[in-house]
């Protein structure tokens, strides 16, 4: 008995039905693949997002512009001087040459010293001058530029802040001045110190031609390679509510704050971020986040 196998007709419909679902199931692998991307890439660039206006309220909230921490500003970079660290004075130099600072983790006054970062030739030492008398009428912070920086075991022997025996080893910073500066004659030992570092942060483009948010530091003849530490951002444009990272500087009346002369009297600051998130339903259309941040000086 023969047997009847497929029309041509027949195998070419199931072909042409073969195809269709095959493109349906394709367009629905496409279309996950797609929201998957989107939403690995939303994920990503709203870390970056919030890295930015988490980095620049912390340097900003501790400004002083009428002292002038703000060395130089624009609507996508700001050019300040950062506080790296906090210390306690244990001694004092000769002729008032610099001082020496409690060891980060002295046996009997534990956390009077915290830097981010160890302090260099080109910072800055801000030091509470309590003056001759126990007023506060008589204090003054005082700035005296920083020429170098030693490590040493032997400082601040006889210090009621050092345990002899216990912080033997302990390391003591000698923050020596530039010469000209010295401690005014009423800076001894317990002064507090402040040491601050000027720095730059700006919206920069990367050879991948990418923005991002860059860092940079004063080492006493320069700045240094800029480095970045969050992104990537949507590009810099000059256009209101566009560019990758929107700075806005405002007094205390909220009148924006645009001259250089005129940074003491900023009191607030405006962070605006944005960055392309993913793309739509065609490839030309971008989806753009973006956060906001408003910080208030503290220092004014």
């Amino acid at each position: 008995m023969k047997r009847r196998g497929f029309t041509t007709v027949e195998l070419l419909v199931v072909l042409v039905m073969a195809g269709i679902v095959a493109a349906s199931i394709g367009g629905v692998l496409r279309r996950q693949q797609r929201f998957f991307a989107n939403a690995a890439s939303l994920v990503e660039r709203r870390v970056s997002l919030r890295d930015a206006t988490g980095i620049l309220p912390a340097e900003m909230r501790t400004l002083s512009p009428p002292s002038g921490d703000v060395i130089a500003f624009s609507d996508s970079s700001l050019e300040i001087r950062a506080t790296i660290g906090a210390a306690v004075a244990c001694d004092t130099l000769a002729n008032g040459a610099g001082l020496d600072l409690v060891p980060v983790r002295a046996t009997r006054s534990n956390q009077l010293t915290a830097f981010s970062t160890t302090p260099q030739a080109g910072d800055i030492a801000l030091v509470l001058d309590a003056g001759a008398t126990s007023a506060a009428t008589d204090d003054a912070w005082v700035e005296l530029p920083i020429d170098g920086v030693a490590s040493l075991t032997t400082a601040c022997a006889a210090s009621p802040f050092i345990d002899p025996v216990a912080d033997a080893s302990a390391a003591r910073l000698r923050l020596r001045l530039a010469s000209g500066s010295r401690l005014p004659p009423t800076v001894g030992p317990g002064a507090l110190v402040h040491v601050l570092r000027r720095v730059r942060y700006r919206l920069y483009r990367t050879s991948t031609s990418d923005w991002y948010l860059g860092y940079s530091e004063w080492d006493g003849a320069g700045y240094t390679v800029v480095q970045p530490v969050s992104g990537p951002f949507a590009p810099y444009s000059r256009r209101v509510g566009s560019s990758g990272l929107m700075l806005r500087y405002l007094d205390d009346v909220d009148v924006p704050v645009t001259l250089l002369v005129d940074a003491p009297r900023i009191a607030r600051i405006e962070v605006v971020a944005r960055t392309e998130v993913g793309r739509g339903l065609s490839a030309s259309q971008a989806i753009v986040d973006s956060q906001t941040v408003a910080v208030r000086v503290r220092n004014r």
